[in-house]
């Protein structure tokens, strides 16, 4: 199994719905998410990484439920909240790992100005030449390092923008339901 399969009831609990609602999205939408899920019997129901994608998706679109009580309000706050500190752990995430790619690159161009210096005797080119071969596999390390950290931070803003999106979701859907009046909430409009 893979390493990015989830189970649908810990896939639920992450997302802030019930298990039920997850099997109605796959219900739903059985044809588009037909090879994206396995059943194994006892171990339940596992999605994959474009299953998980594609659900996130339906539930952004999904319009909230209308608070009942204070209580519910509270809970909306509270996920506003851990959205919005989300939010700013994958920005620090992100300024970590720009911060590493800017010390690749330093290293890289270290690599050069050592390369160039290889004008000397004939047994000093020897040893020049074995530093900069030295010198070339760090910098083709620092390059790999590199393009790893570009496709983690380009991975954690997609989580921002996610993130971002759900808050601002939120949030809106907070400021709507504390404008209703006594007769709007008592009719659960």
């Amino acid at each position: 199994m893979s390493s990015n399969m989830i189970k649908l009831a810990d896939f639920a609990r992450e997302n802030g719905v019930t298990d039920r609602a997850i099997q109605k999205h796959i219900k739903k939408h059985e044809d588009e998410l037909n090879n994206h899920i396995d059943r194994l019997g006892n171990n339940g129901t596992w999605l994959d990484e474009y299953a998980q994608h594609y659900i996130r998706g339906l539930l952004l679109l999904k319009p909230a439920a209308v608070i009942q009580d204070n209580e519910e309000y509270r809970e909306l706050e509270y996920e506003v909240q851990d959205l919005r500190q989300r939010l700013n752990a994958a920005r620090d995430l992100l300024d970590v790992e720009r911060a590493k790619n800017d010390g690749f690159m330093k290293a890289i161009a270290e690599a050069e100005v050592k390369s160039k210096l290889l004008e000397a005797s004939e047994s000093e080119k020897e040893q020049y030449k074995k530093e900069a071969e030295r010198c070339n596999r760090e910098a083709e390390a620092a390059q790999r390092e590199a393009e790893k950290a570009r496709m983690e931070s380009e991975k954690a803003k997609q989580e921002i923008d996610s993130a971002s999106a759900a808050a601002q979701y939120a949030a809106a859907e907070v400021e709507r339901l504390k404008g209703r009046s006594f007769w709007e909430r008592l009719r659960n409009k």
